[in-house]
């Protein structure tokens, strides 16, 4: 399938190229202290106390020089492409979707109902239980009927209210 680009946002395409022209001036970071470096060796025996301050300020200013020469030229490109892409069309350019797999596309949710049917809710509700009883050993209060007193806790089925065979 082939689109055309027939214009691009100005300031998208500034924001953009003026980030990675300041990526591109950090570069030049280690070679701007190493001058520095240089210089403020050379410096001492000249009698030029700030030639490593002026590498260090380089240093620092390059990325900054950079991103706003980015951002700058960014823009003035965007609109000329825009200027040149209404006279003489835009650029082609040719697209392919692939599927990114062979089932239907389905939401978080419904994708993780099969997984916990398949499992099961009380596997992991056993899981938790058992990770609560481990960390909280002495303290733990059992959830059923603690062990050895199931006397005490004989079924007495309840009495119903409802009339029978009605």
């Amino acid at each position: 399938m082939v689109h055309i680009l027939k214009s691009v946002g100005v300031m998208s395409v500034a924001k953009i190229m003026g980030l990675l022209y300041a990526c591109l001036g950090l570069l030049f970071v280690p070679i701007f202290l190493l001058i520095g470096l240089a210089g403020s060796i050379a410096g001492q025996e000249k009698a030029m106390p700030f030639a490593g301050i002026f590498g260090i300020f380089f240093a620092l200013l390059m990325p900054v020089v950079y991103g706003v020469t980015g951002f700058i030229f960014g823009a003035l490109f965007a609109f000329l492409y825009n200027l040149a892409a209404k006279w003489m069309g835009g650029i082609e350019i040719e697209v392919e979707s692939r599927p990114s797999s062979s089932r239907p596309a389905r939401s978080s949710s419904r994708a993780a109902r099969p997984d916990m049917a398949r499992t099961g809710y009380s596997c992991h509700i056993g899981q938790m239980v058992f990770l609560a009883k481990h960390l909280r050993s002495a303290e733990w209060n059992t959830l059923s009927v603690p062990r050895g007193k199931s006397e005490e806790y004989k079924v007495v089925p309840p009495k119903s209210s409802a009339k029978q065979g009605v």
